[in-house]
């Protein structure tokens, strides 16, 4: 999301201004400019999804037509709790990811295939959050959506937790930080 809140997703306007692309407009809709703002909200692509993903509980917020720049992004961020910040980053990066694969020649994800995997990818991580120490492979917890839910206690690492630690035999264990892309 960091990209998209500093105007550097390679949009159509943004190629064009470092003369990689002619032409600025959207090369789905062809309806206006291909900026962050109609990639990630105007363009009816993005509109589905949108749509799709109000009809849950999952975000209440829907996208203004207003909206130019990026900063709409850290306004509604800003607004809502945190599970629904959290379906938010997911559904524009679902978004943009989708749009990335149609412009690069891939089929057009369907809608609800795209809805599903957010409201799953959610699911996942609220159950990861608030069982920290179950069997996650079985899956059977319940999950409590909602900003009034109580959730678990965020420790500090004590100085054992904070050394790498080998994953089981069998496994494998993939280390990354907020600076991965």
């Amino acid at each position: 999301m960091w990209r998209a809140v500093t105007n550097s997703l390679a949009t159509m306007v943004n190629k064009k201004k470092r003369n990689l692309e002619q032409n600025s407009l959207c090369t789905i809709c062809g309806t206006e400019e291909e900026d962050v703002a109609h990639a990630l909200c105007r363009c009816p692509h993005a509109k589905y999804l949108w749509e799709a993903m109000g009809n849950t509980n999952a975000i209440s917020c829907k996208p203004d037509s207003n909206w130019k720049d990026s900063d709409w992004i850290l306004d509604i961020s800003g607004r809502v709790s945190k599970e629904e910040r959290m379906g938010l980053m997911m559904l524009l990066w679902r978004i943009w990811y989708v749009r990335n694969g149609i412009t690069h020649g891939k089929a057009a994800i369907p809608v609800e295939v795209s809805q599903r995997f957010i409201i799953s990818y959610m699911a996942s991580l609220l159950e990861i959050r608030q069982h920290p120490n179950a069997n996650l492979i079985k899956g059977k917890h319940v999950v409590q959506y909602g900003s009034s839910m109580p959730l678990p206690r965020q420790c500090k690492p004590s100085a054992e937790s904070s050394s790498w630690i080998r994953p089981q035999e069998g496994w494998m264990k993939l280390n990354v930080d907020g600076s991965s892309p």
